[in-house]
């Protein structure tokens, strides 16, 4: 509201003015002392990201708080199969996103309850290589009416949040290509929303640079814009920063040293 009404407004952490000398105890008279210590430049400002970076934060804080719930979704299911003394954890890998765990536990909903038949359904190496643990993990469950309820319900939650996810990286997607700081430069120069995506591209897009970090997805790049304020250069200092000199050090091989995550030194700009 301030910003939009012209005025020039900054952000200081209540710590730097609480260790001066003379501070007042009422709200009016701490106003002007703030007021007179930001004249003379004793109070450092702190960094405010543009409008268009808390947007995108509500986005992919959103995800965050949306993954987690799903995560927590295939967790109780990971208990209910548990207490139905299914041990179909211990054949595949997990349960989310497992074409083979899906299809066994939609045919158990259905009423399916043979343990070879249900190994059956085992799709690529588990069909292959697997097939008699995947048998022996579904003999002896005791998978009742209650637990395929409960497993209904819970497959329709994590489908509801997924399609949720889905419709959120679109959003970021697009949000971050009408933010024109994030954009890439093709090789004749020419840069757009869609520019940067060719092999030959001069500058990626900021995602697309952050994304050629091994073990760093286009979520992850998209949450690191939102979280660092700064979709085009990315800054030598900061948490961004940080991250940056910590996968720096390791892919050169340098340790980075005692202070460990907290330490704040520069990065590489290029990266």
């Amino acid at each position: 509201m301030l910003e939009e009404a012209g005025l020039a407004v900054q952000l200081v952490n209540s710590s730097q003015a609480r260790n001066l000398p003379g501070r007042p105890k009422t709200d009016k008279e701490d106003a002007r002392q703030l007021a007179r210590l930001t004249e003379m430049g004793m109070l450092r400002s702190s960094f405010v990201p543009p409008p268009e970076i808390r947007a995108l934060r509500v986005y992919t804080r959103h995800i965050w708080d949306l993954t987690a719930d799903r995560t927590r979704y295939w967790q109780r299911l990971e208990k209910l199969l548990e207490d139905a003394l299914c041990k179909l954890s211990a054949v595949v890998s997990k349960l989310a996103g497992h074409q083979t765990a899906r299809a066994v536990i939609e045919a158990m909903i259905a009423g399916e309850r043979d343990p070879q038949v249900l190994a059956a359904l085992g799709r690529g190496k588990m069909r292959n290589d697997r097939l008699p643990a995947l048998a022996e993990a579904l003999s002896g469950m005791r998978f009742g009416p209650q637990h395929a309820h409960a497993a209904a319900s819970l497959l329709r939650a994590i489908d509801l949040l997924e399609a949720e996810l889905r419709d959120l990286q679109e959003r970021v997607t697009a949000h971050l290509a009408a933010i024109p700081a994030s954009w890439g430069v093709d090789s004749d120069g020419v840069t757009g929303p869609e520019a940067g995506q060719a092999g030959e591209a001069a500058v990626l897009p900021a995602a697309g640079r952050l994304d050629e970090i091994p073990g760093l997805g286009r979520e992850a790049a998209a949450a690191l814009i939102a979280e660092s304020g700064s979709p085009g250069a990315l800054p030598r200092r900061g948490p961004l920063g940080t991250v940056l000199a910590r996968y720096q050090a390791h892919g050169s091989g340098k340790p980075l040293g005692r202070c460990g995550l907290w330490c704040w030194r520069p990065a590489a700009a290029g990266l």
